[in-house]
């Protein structure tokens, strides 16, 4: 089972995500909850601290008694990372790389997958504004569950209203199973210089040399096992294309 990290903002479906945390500790998950400030206008930390057993991250200043970083600490510790309900708000954050609070920090520094639940109302999520962000997010590799057309807060209704919960824990349990192939395995992955000079383009034409090993470990997370094979041959492709392009 997952170590499922859940970010709560400031949205009217923020009680809803209670239920989205008590689902998946019974499916068995181990989950603890970070929130905005917004957010507990909504629902209180209380609550959620008492589900979890653990504290409620919402300040960005915090420190723990064992001397940690919270917001960095839960960024670390999870396997995944569910913003839900996803505020307009966070969304631009998220787009824009912002870290100002204990959520977008550590929605920032964590390594985990990030799935986003969009919830808000219908004219914001269509916005070309709100539109804009979400398709950066995708190409940053974020996965996003489409907001459902419904009844919304405001008394009509439109797309943009939170799925249900039943919706939410199913599409966790299907990314934890067939999203990642790797899913529930533990790897250890080690690089050292490329031996071979087309490794060596295709790696310095898209990372700085600190990060290969990363990226390594990026192909293995997002493609499953064969990852790596179908990297190479991509990479392969851009030598011949570079060679093709390169004066005689």
């Amino acid at each position: 089972m997952a170590r499922i990290a859940v970010y709560l903002t400031g949205s009217i479906a923020a009680y809803k995500a209670v239920s989205v945390v008590r689902e998946l500790q019974r499916a068995g998950h181990e989950v603890r909850v970070a929130q905005t400030k917004a957010a507990e206008q909504f629902v209180g930390p209380a609550t959620l601290a008492s589900l979890t057993h653990h504290p409620v991250v919402d300040d960005l200043w915090e420190m723990s008694e064992e001397g940690q970083i919270p917001h960095v600490h839960l960024a670390d510790w999870s396997d995944l990372a569910l913003v839900v309900p996803a505020s307009a708000d966070v969304i631009a954050k998220m787009a824009a790389g912002l870290a100002d609070d204990a959520v977008t920090s550590a929605l920032l520094a964590t390594q985990a997958p990030r799935l986003v639940v969009p919830a808000m109302n219908s004219h914001m999520w269509q916005n070309p504004a709100t539109q804009r962000n979400v398709t950066q997010l995708l190409a940053d590799g974020v996965h996003f569950l489409e907001p459902a057309d419904g009844m919304l807060a405001e008394g009509y209704t439109g797309m943009g209203r939170m799925p249900e919960v039943s919706t939410i824990t199913a599409w966790v349990a299907e990314f934890l199973t067939t999203g990642n192939a790797l899913a529930g395995k533990r790897l250890v992955v080690t690089a050292g210089e490329p031996a071979s000079h087309w490794i060596r383009f295709a790696l310095s034409a898209t990372v700085p040399p600190v990060r290969w090993e990363l990226r390594l470990q990026k192909q293995l997370l997002t493609r499953g096992p064969g990852g790596i094979d179908c990297w190479q041959r991509e990479c392969r492709l851009a030598k011949r294309r570079r060679n093709h392009c390169s004066p005689s």
